[in-house]
C-alpha cells in the first residue's frame, strides 16, 4: 500500500490515513473522511509516482472520496517524495535551535528566521500539481491496458528476449509499463510482493498462481487478469513452457 500525508500534523507517512485500506469491515463506498481514523484531518495530499524517471504529481484528497477510490489510488501513491521534505525541514529547524542557543549575534537571529520560515512553509498547504479525477484515470490506465491486451493475444508477437536474472526465465520489453516473461516447463518463481499494483495477463495456458498463506494453486488460463495489490506475496509456476505479460511502473521480476 502507499502513503499518504496531512497538513494536520499527525506524523509523516502516517499509517493511520491509509488504515481503512486495510479494515474488511469498512464500506468501501463510504466516504473517507467519515472513517474515525480521519478525524480532524482536514488536507490530505498523496505524492504518486507515475513514471520511471520520477515524475511525481502532488494529488488533494477531496471531501466527496469514496474509501474504495482512495484505497485504490494509494496504491500508486509514493511517500518518499514528502517525507524526504519533511525530515529535512524536521533536522533543519534542530540545527538552527541549536544555533540560536549557543551562538550570539547574528548568526542566531539569521538561524531563527529561516527556522520561522520552515515552519511557515511546513504550514502552507502544498499545491496540487494533479486533479483527482486524472489521478484516477492514471491509476486505471494499467488495468485498462491489461484488460486492452488481453483481447489481442491472437495478433501479439513477443519481442526478443533479453534475459534475466531469475534461473528458468526470460524477458522481453513490450511498451514503457510492461514486459513479457517466458518460463520453462517447472519453474516456479520464489515468493515475493511488489511495491506497486501489479496487472498480468497469461500470454499462453500452462501456468497457476498462488497468493498469500494458501497453499491452494489455482489455474492461470490464457487471455486471463491477474490483479495483485502491493504488498501481498505470490508466486507462478509453469508446467509446461508458458508466458505472461506483467503490466507494471517498475518491472515484474524487479523485487524476485
Amino acid at each position: 500500500m502507499g502513503a499518504a500525508w496531512s497538513t494536520s500534523a499527525k506524523g509523516l507517512k502516517n499509517f493511520n490515513i491509509i488504515g481503512p485500506c486495510y479494515d474488511n469491515e469498512v464500506d468501501v463506498n463510504s466516504r473517507i473522511f467519515a472513517d474515525r481514523r480521519w478525524k480532524g484531518l482536514k488536507e490530505v495530499y498523496m505524492p504518486l509516482l507515475f513514471n520511471q524517471e520520477n515524475d511525481y504529481r502532488l494529488v488533494k484528497v477531496p471531501k466527496n472520496a469514496s474509501v474504495q477510490d482512495f484505497c485504490s489510488l494509494s496504491n500508486i501513491s509514493n511517500g518518499t517524495l514528502i517525507d524526504s521534505t519533511e525530515s529535512l525541514l524536521i533536522w533543519n529547524c534542530i540545527f538552527l535551535s541549536f544555533l540560536a542557543i549557543y551562538v550570539r549575534g547574528y548568526p542566531a537571529k539569521i538561524g531563527v528566521l529561516i527556522a520561522l520560515a520552515l515552519i511557515v512553509y511546513r504550514i502552507i498547504p502544498p499545491k496540487e500539481t494533479t486533479s483527482w479525477s486524472e489521478a484516477l484515470l492514471i491509476q486505471g490506465s494499467l488495468l485498462k491496458s491489461a484488460s486492452k491486451f488481453s483481447k489481442s493475444l491472437d495478433t501479439f508477437i513477443a519481442p526478443p528476449s533479453t534475459g534475466s536474472d531469475v534461473a528458468g526465465t526470460t524477458k522481453a520489453v513490450v511498451t514503457e509499463t510492461s514486459e513479457v516473461v517466458r518460463m520453462d516447463a517447472g519453474i516456479v518463481l520464489p515468493l515475493h510482493a511488489h511495491s506497486k499494483f501489479t496487472y498480468a495477463v497469461a500470454v499462453t495456458d500452462g501456468m497457476e498462481f498462488t497468493a498469500g498463506a494458501s497453499e491452494l494453486w489455482t489455474e492461470w488460463k490464457k487471455g486471463s487478469i491477474l490483479g495483485v495489490p502491493p504488498g501481498l506475496n505470490h508466486t507462478v509456476r509453469a508446467t509446461t513452457s508458458a508466458m505472461f505479460v506483467s503490466f507494471h511502473p517498475t518491472g515484474a521480476l524487479k523485487d524476485i
